[in-house]
């Protein structure tokens, strides 16, 4: 018999703001989920992966750029990646 586990870690906390962190950049905001999603039980574990996703090609984009702006936003997306990514952006 073949199986397949999955592991999902989740904080109480998932979601809050940091109360020393600025704002995140506008483009890797969640947009607004429809009241029947509410309560999907991996709804926090599908948008941190899209957040990750999304994160993750803008840290490539920002890195090809040759402008004022790349290497401070690149810092803010190292603060939001994954550690593959980070490991990538070093």
């Amino acid at each position: 018999m073949i199986g397949s586990l999955s592991l999902h870690i989740s904080s109480p906390r998932d979601g809050e703001r940091l109360s020393d962190y600025e704002e995140p950049l506008s483009s890797l905001v969640t947009p607004g989920l429809f009241p029947a999603e509410y309560n999907y039980p991996y709804r926090c574990v599908i948008v941190a992966r899209q957040r990750r996703q999304a994160v993750y090609q803008l840290a490539r984009i920002l890195a090809s750029m040759d402008v004022l702006e790349a290497p401070y936003l690149l810092a803010q997306c190292y603060e939001l990646a994954s550690s593959a990514t980070r490991k990538w952006i070093d």
